[in-house]
């Protein structure tokens, strides 16, 4: 894979449903850590309540590209996530849930990922994975050691 450019663009795909204050908290953290230049937000809205909803329409002020996406109803993960990735425009795309915090130069280090040999995907561990409100996961590492195996030794996760 060659490597990425400074100006290549890229998607964030974010499902919601539900959970105001968890959603509140994840998608604002989205918003304000990530420079929107080259980037667009989609946000695939899966049948919460109506504040939640409308706290999800005023964000469009805050974001150059943003997307909102109602689907009315629950459709689960993977037909949310590609409900918003049939409209994505961006050269690479990012996965993430209405419950990840991020912060500051997430979206750069997932770069600087892409860049090493044969990468074709990449994924960080988040500081702050937040369920039903609580904080689960306070140390990136240790979100991803339950994931980390090998697979005919190759590092995989």
């Amino acid at each position: 894979m060659p490597a990425l450019s400074c100006n290549e663009s890229f998607s964030v795909i974010v499902l919601t449903w539900d959970r105001p204050t968890l959603t509140k908290k994840a998608l604002s953290s989205v918003i304000v850590n990530t420079d929107w230049t080259h980037g667009e937000l989609i946000v695939v809205e899966q049948g919460s309540e109506p504040e939640l909803r409308g706290w999800l329409a005023r964000q469009l002020l805050k974001v150059p590209r943003f997307k909102l996406l109602e689907s009315g109803e629950n459709l689960g993960i993977a037909p949310g996530l590609n409900l918003g990735l049939r409209v994505a425009t961006g050269s690479w795309i990012v996965f993430t849930g209405g419950y990840i915090v991020v912060h500051v130069g997430w979206i750069p280090e997932l770069r600087r990922l892409l860049t090493f040999p044969n990468a074709g995907i990449a994924a960080l561990a988040c500081e702050d994975y937040l369920y039903a409100g609580e904080r689960v996961v306070q140390n990136g590492v240790a979100a991803l050691e339950g994931l980390y195996h090998t697979v005919n030794g190759v590092s995989a996760f």
